[in-house]
């Protein structure tokens, strides 16, 4: 059986998502464990972990666009649903409550919005065909 790109990336998340569920359902010290060591790394070393997430980003964005038939137009409205996901499990913890504004690294914002603003923008030039 041949995947294709779409499949491929969906099947590395469902396989993450599985070990994740795995170690907090059957192992949940290990899975504690783990966070708080996470936990620790990010703070000690935000700059490689936000460079790492984001060009892993950049990277499926361009496998999506590359590889598929799939427009700009759907990646955000998939975007929209997972967002409004993972808001609703946001809150149910009490993350929210601790949530603080000011507490934000405008330079690491500024191209992580970039990154927002190109993606909502390609998607008005696919919708009003300009």
């Amino acid at each position: 059986m041949e995947f294709s790109t779409i499949q491929i990336l969906a099947l590395i998340f469902v396989v993450i998502t599985c070990i994740k569920l795995f170690f907090f359902v059957l192992k949940r010290n290990s899975f504690d464990s783990f966070v708080n060591s996470y936990k620790t790394s990010v703070s000690n070393n935000p700059w490689f972990y936000f460079s790492v997430y984001l060009l892993c980003s950049i990277l499926f964005l361009y496998l999506i666009r590359s590889y598929s038939d799939i427009s700009y137009t759907e990646i955000l409205a998939c975007c929209v649903f997972i967002a409004f996901l993972i808001n609703s499990g946001l809150i149910s913890t009490s993350i929210i409550q601790h949530y603080d504004l000011s507490k934000i690294n405008w330079k690491m914002m500024w191209i992580y919005l970039i990154v927002w603003i190109f993606i909502m923008f390609k998607s008005i030039q696919e919708i009003f065909n300009f």
